[in-house]
């Protein structure tokens, strides 16, 4: 056989080899689907918190908002996002799913909106929403610093979204409830906006205190102060010494505690235009004598 024909078998061969195994490709199966994952994996590695009781209503939504956020970071399907967001529940709040699972004709169909829907109902009552709205518009600052009133009424303000919808409705909510002394203070003013209202109120409210303080030491200065020398009134001499001469009747004066010791008989001195006893002896005033 010549190099030609040699030449040429081995191309066919080759040809026959690569269609040989186009064909044994073709009829072997695909490789199996990798098996689905978890994303309940993912979904704890974001560090959800666990839900059992709110001490206020909307602490419960705000944790409904945190969980969902994290459920979307995950892409969870809106049937994983039921079972993981149950999977946080904890005590009386997991015995609450419990309940509503074992109620629910078809719980495997539980979706997410009916699951928020439900949560809110229970633990975001209405009623109870009304209930702090009348708390904030009734807040007043009392013994509370402006500091612990500032902390309670943001606290507050978010169940009357309306009362805080612009700057002017948050002033004058926050106004209100300031002890009438500082309510004063700032109700003469025009603000800007709200935050430089409540910079001013910690300002008055330092002065004030300031101002309570020099009023007490000027009072314990005043208490320890030795008794002064009597001032002596010579238009009231020649009286008080009938009087001290005269037999006394005492006599109480109804615009003071002091006891007067007044003489029987009548003595009429005039001080100021006005006559300090009248004709049967019983005492007008001694008032502006002094």
């Amino acid at each position: 056989m010549d190099p030609a024909q040699l030449a040429t078998m081995q191309i066919l061969q080759g040809l026959v080899a690569a269609v040989n195994n186009l064909q044994q490709n073709q009829q072997a199966p695909p490789p199996p689907p990798p098996p689905p994952q978890s994303k309940l994996r993912d979904f704890l590695s974001t560090r959800p918190p666990e839900f059992s009781h709110a001490l206020e209503p909307l602490d419960a939504d705000d944790w409904l908002k945190v969980v969902e956020s994290k459920l979307l970071i995950s892409q969870c399907s809106d049937r994983e996002k039921v079972l993981y967001a149950t999977h946080q529940l904890t005590s009386s709040a997991a015995d609450w799913w419990t309940t509503y699972v074992a109620a629910h004709d078809h719980p495997e169909n539980i979706n997410w909106d009916e699951f928020k829907n439900a949560f809110r109902r229970h633990f975001v009552p209405e009623g109870e929403i009304k209930l702090k709205r009348r708390e904030f518009l009734d807040l007043k600052q009392g013994s509370m610093s402006v500091r612990e009133y500032l902390t309670r009424w943001t606290q507050l303000s978010r169940y009357s979204p309306y009362d805080v919808g612009t700057d002017d409705r948050k002033q004058e909510c926050f106004r209100q409830g300031l002890r009438p002394e500082l309510r004063h203070s700032v109700s003469n003013v025009d603000y800007e906006s709200f935050q430089k209202m409540v910079d001013k109120t910690f300002v008055m409210e330092k002065e004030l205190k300031s101002l309570e303080e020099d009023r007490k030491r000027s009072m314990i200065a005043l208490r320890n102060t030795p008794n002064v020398r009597p001032r002596f009134y010579p238009h009231l001499t020649c009286a008080l010494v009938s009087i001290l001469h005269s037999k006394p009747r005492v006599i109480a004066r109804e615009d003071s505690p002091i006891i007067n010791i007044l003489p029987a008989e009548t003595i009429s001195f005039r001080h100021q235009g006005r006559s300090s006893l009248n004709s049967s002896g019983a005492l007008l005033t001694l008032r502006s004598v002094l």
